[in-house]
């Protein structure tokens, strides 16, 4: 949703960097890229606002975006704060009436006060415009989960 280090803008169509059709390490063509003075399609900018515009000048992010509203079934979030610099992130996934359960990890103490701020956004996923939707939200530990 805020882009990859392997994605580049051409001048008309969106560029994917890959080991497998070029056998050159994907860190490599990266390196390269940024020595020409490309820049990856990665949203970095501070605020909700910033990056909302950021991802709305690009039809790959902002088709991202937009899907994240509409998709069905099972949302699983992994190592994210869920930061008030999201919000635009966390808006669009309160206001999808199409999700059934949002699974956010948490790591290391639930009641440190990252995680007491990640369960406290994280509940909040259950609100749109002040009524309760009927989504639900479950909290797991994120090092119970073998992803890589």
């Amino acid at each position: 949703l805020h882009g990859a280090l392997h994605l580049f803008m051409g001048k008309f169509e969106l560029k994917k960097y890959c080991w497998s059709r070029t056998g050159v390490k994907l860190l490599d063509q990266i390196e390269n890229a940024l020595k020409e003075n490309k820049f990856p399609l990665v949203v970095a900018e501070g605020t909700t606002e910033q990056k909302q515009a950021k991802i709305q000048r690009s039809s790959y992010l902002g088709h991202g975006f937009r899907r994240l509203g509409s998709t069905s079934g099972n949302l699983f979030i992994f190592g994210h704060s869920l930061a008030e610099n999201d919000k635009h992130i966390l808006s669009q996934i309160s206001r999808n009436k199409y999700l059934h359960n949002v699974y956010i990890s948490i790591f290391g103490n639930p009641q440190s006060e990252g995680n007491r701020k990640i369960i406290e956004a994280g509940n909040n996923l259950k609100f749109h415009k002040g009524k309760e939707t009927k989504k639900n939200i479950y909290f797991y530990d994120a090092g119970s989960v073998q992803i890589w």
